[in-house]
């Protein structure tokens, strides 16, 4: 599903960064916040449990990450524990069982799903033809004011749950 518009005069419709705020500082830095599908090159993940292709498009530290998986018709990802992450799912085109725990599903294009920290999920392509899968995984920070680095003596702002 290629939804391909020509570029707006003068703009380049390969560019990817911006100069955006660091967060927790007054520096400025050059981030990835665009991505052009024509840039999109998910790499395949073959093995005995399953068959599918995955990028990681967007991150933000141990924050977040977004990105994307595509599954061949009959393509399994297999079961996986999201253990302290949550993950959200978009699926832009196909149709999936997804199975969470002792529950399963059946989505269609434009379908979205979620799983929730500490379960385990799977998701396989039913369908006829390939799925395509946006998904967003994040997990709990936890701010710190007052905790120093005792190396370096520097406070430390943002600690991973």
């Amino acid at each position: 599903m290629q939804l391909t518009q020509p570029a707006a005069k003068g703009l380049d419709p390969n560019r990817t960064n911006a100069t955006v705020n660091y967060f927790g500082s007054s520096d400025k830095v050059s981030r990835r916040v665009a991505f052009p599908e024509n840039l999109l090159s998910p790499k395949p993940v073959d093995n005995d449990h399953g068959k599918f292709a995955y990028q990681k498009v967007f991150g933000d530290g141990d924050f977040i990450a977004a990105g994307v998986l595509v599954l061949p018709p009959q393509g399994i990802k297999p079961s996986n524990n999201a253990k302290a992450n949550t993950l959200m799912f978009y699926l832009a085109a196909g149709t999936v069982k997804f199975s969470i725990e002792n529950d399963e599903f059946v989505l269609h294009a434009g379908g979205m799903f979620m799983v929730p920290r500490g379960n385990v999920y799977n998701i396989h392509n039913v369908g006829q033809i390939e799925a395509k899968i946006f998904f967003t995984q994040a997990r709990r920070m936890i701010l710190e004011s007052t905790a120093t680095n005792t190396t370096s003596g520097v406070p430390s702002t943002i600690a991973a749950s």
